[in-house]
């Protein structure tokens, strides 16, 4: 007989019965049997569905898969996606401007670049840069959106501000 107080639970992994003391259970780490019979848990693979098609896959733990196909995939990574230094991406591999030496090869896109494009009805051009009136580049607003007809006037207007030699842009260009 045990020396403290114990919750009787059924092992996820094997259906055996063990005590567990009250605090791991309340917690949600008293699941398991033995050390063992964790590491098979997560070695296993779970029947989950698809999140887009709903047909059954096999998922491990370990690696977290949400989709059964390369094709069901893409449509779940057309939502925001990545944060780096700032930006949002999305996954476009279809976009002219995936493969740049911006983009990499891996098909995302800022999301600022899709936002001007929808708005214009048509792609950038190769030297169009966008400049984020607030300096968020998260906040991808139509309204807080600037287009600059190559990244040196883009650059000169950073450099010109700078120096006092400009007014601060504060309102969008794109109509």
């Amino acid at each position: 007989m045990p020396a403290f107080s114990s919750v009787t639970i059924e092992c996820k992994q094997c259906g055996k019965s063990s005590l567990v003391q009250p605090h791991r259970f309340e917690s949600g780490r008293g699941k398991y049997c033995s050390p063992k019979c964790y590491q098979d848990s997560r070695n296993s693979p779970k029947i989950k569905e698809c999140l887009i098609c709903g047909k059954k896959i096999k998922s491990y733990v370990c690696t977290k898969q949400k989709y059964c196909s390369q094709d069901c995939a893409y449509k779940g990574k057309t939502k925001k996606r990545k944060k780096r230094h700032g930006y949002i991406f999305m996954y476009r591999p279809e976009h002219p401007r995936k493969g740049t030496k911006f983009n990499g090869k891996s098909g995302y896109i800022r999301e600022h670049i899709l936002v001007v494009e929808e708005h214009l009805g048509r792609y950038l051009n190769p030297g169009e840069t966008i400049h984020h009136i607030n300096a968020n580049r998260a906040d991808n607003r139509i309204e807080n959106l600037y287009l600059f007809p190559s990244n040196s006037a883009h650059i000169s207007y950073h450099m010109q501000f700078k120096h006092g030699k400009c007014e601060e842009i504060t309102l969008s260009n794109i109509t």
